[in-house]
């Protein structure tokens, strides 16, 4: 068992995850409201890929341990606990479903692998089995989810910053709308009261032309 102080991990924005994946709670243990919250957390700060530490043997007869390079041959997914001295894949783990407990299936995900003669095996490496060769492999889907949550999550940033602005637009337009009508509504005012005062004054002529003609009669 690898050194305790290892496990002391940063802590992500919510105080009942941490970034050690040997000691971190399983996606279906989250309410099911939460969980992408959590997902986007966990994908902000990317795959756990401690590499100034000290990786133990895991035997005295292979003398086999844990190699930093191998994260950048899986960079984007493989991630190590310092805390269980395991690999697991930060993509299926978010995306799994509940483990099943079958050996083997959750290696990955929840139980970690840690066979690290296997992973010289060429072709057989466990990883490079992990990862599949079909392009519907169960990790292959799962970093597909991963890949379309950030997407949406920026959808929605993008969406709420362009409605802001459209608000914004719209407010300027109201504000200008209301005062060309109070404009308008104030220039019509004063033209009614100039034609009512036109109005009077040739009522006011006319009435003094008829009365001028009927004197005259």
């Amino acid at each position: 068992m690898p050194d305790e102080q290892l496990s002391k991990c940063p802590k992500l924005q919510f105080e009942e995850i941490d970034r050690d994946p040997g000691s971190r709670k399983q996606i279906c243990e989250f309410s099911i409201n939460k969980q992408n919250e959590i997902r986007r957390a966990y994908l902000i700060k990317g795959p756990y890929q401690p590499k100034n530490i000290d990786y133990p043997y895991n035997d005295n007869t292979h003398r086999c341990r844990f190699q930093p390079s191998w994260f950048d041959s899986h960079k984007d997914w493989l991630e190590y606990s310092p805390l269980m001295d395991v690999i697991y894949c930060l993509p299926c783990y978010l995306f799994s479903k509940k483990p099943i407990g079958r050996p083997g299936s959750d290696a990955f995900i929840s139980t970690g692998f840690n066979n690290w003669k296997k992973v010289k095996d060429g072709m057989n490496c466990p990883l490079i089995h992990h990862v599949g060769k079909e392009p519907n492999s169960t990790h292959k889907i799962a970093v597909k989810c991963c890949e379309d949550l950030k997407n949406y999550s920026q959808h929605i940033d993008k969406l709420i910053e362009k409605q802001t602005s459209k608000e914004l637009e719209n407010n300027q337009l109201r504000l200008k709308t209301s005062i060309e009508c109070a404009l308008m509504l104030h220039r019509m005012s004063r033209l009614n009261a100039s034609a009512l005062m036109d109005y009077k004054r040739l009522r006011k002529a006319y009435n003094m032309n008829t009365k001028s003609e009927r004197g005259s009669e």
